[in-house]
């Protein structure tokens, strides 16, 4: 779901806000809160029109969740996404083993998977 609000290219919802003059640019991310249970996050930057208009913001996020939610993800959008974690995988900067080693341990503890190291 950060995948697709925070998309970037043609179509999306923030070069549709951009656009409109209502933003300069949207993060979305999550973080582990406890075990199973996760935050998400958008911040938006509103510009001076934004800020005026900020319901209708929120009410447009709002709309594009609901149509996501229950849907299942487009193949060309799933495509994209591995595509783009093998590219990570593959070209990794070499990392301390040590490093490395804490980094999956604390994963481990936290999150429970490796899923979201990678």
């Amino acid at each position: 779901m950060a995948y697709l609000l925070s998309h970037k290219g043609p179509g999306g919802l923030e070069e549709y806000l951009i656009n409109s003059g209502l933003i300069t640019e949207i993060k979305v991310d999550y973080s582990c809160g406890a075990k199973g249970f996760r935050f998400f996050r958008i911040k938006i930057l509103l510009t001076e029109k934004g800020l005026e208009k900020h319901e209708d913001i929120i009410k447009t996020v709002f709309e594009i969740l609901r149509h996501l939610k229950g849907k299942k993800i487009l193949e060309r959008i799933w495509n994209e996404l591995r595509d783009i974690y093998a590219i990570r995988y593959h070209f990794k900067a070499k990392q301390n083993p040590l490093e490395l080693v804490e980094k999956l341990s604390t994963s481990l503890q936290v999150k429970g998977d490796l899923f979201f190291m990678f």
